[in-house]
């Protein structure tokens, strides 16, 4: 378990900045997530395209995750000049209020590392994650893995497309594949185990 404080015009004034770059009320972006890192003095939270630290006083790091919209309407409810969290396994406590998120706990600040994506990421941009440092738990946490396999899996769905299209020209899925996987600086065998198992890779 983790608490921790923050002033409330500082975190609402944080929100704003993510509305502002992400425009959350359209429909496309409605589901932007928010990485919370909490530290033992800062609060910073990530989203694609921007990050964003205001100070905090807590009894130890740890790391949620929730949807920009359910947590900036909870913080627009709340007057008071600090906000006191409770965080534990999967659920974020706030005065009367407590919600379901996505937890981890650490021992220091040595926590795992937030997702770089830009504001109108693609598909591009998520395979780029597959081959990139990023560890399968910091890939989890962020949801970033289920992202990844789907667009794999429609990269090679689109590639039968082009393939099929393109096949009185002499050719082939294998030229176009391994072409793409060059370009997209991929392993073509990593994108034919997801042919073959047609679902999501095994962790």
């Amino acid at each position: 378990m983790v608490k921790f404080s923050v002033n409330t015009a500082a975190l609402t004034e944080a929100l704003s900045r993510i509305k502002l770059v992400h425009k959350v009320q359209t429909r496309e972006n409605k589901m932007v997530i928010c990485e919370c890192t909490v530290k033992t003095d800062c609060l910073e939270i990530q989203a694609p395209g921007i990050f964003v630290k205001i100070a905090a006083f807590s009894s130890g790091p740890c790391k949620f995750t929730v949807p920009y919209l359910i947590f900036s309407r909870i913080i627009n409810s709340y007057q008071t000049e600090t906000l006191d969290f409770t965080i534990d396994d999967g659920r974020v406590h706030l005065e009367n209020l407590s919600f379901s998120v996505d937890t981890t706990f650490f021992n220091d600040d040595n926590i795992l590392r937030s997702i770089q994506l830009p504001i109108n990421y693609g598909a591009a941009d998520l395979l780029a994650l597959s081959h990139e440092t990023y560890t399968v738990e910091e890939l989890k946490f962020n949801k970033t893995d289920v992202q990844i396999d789907q667009a794999m899996l429609k990269l090679s769905n689109d590639l039968r497309i082009a393939s099929k299209r393109l096949k009185p020209y002499q050719i082939t899925y294998t030229d176009l594949k391994n072409m793409v996987c060059e370009r997209l600086n991929l392993n073509p065998a990593e994108l034919t185990a997801y042919e073959k198992e047609g679902k999501t890779r095994k962790k």
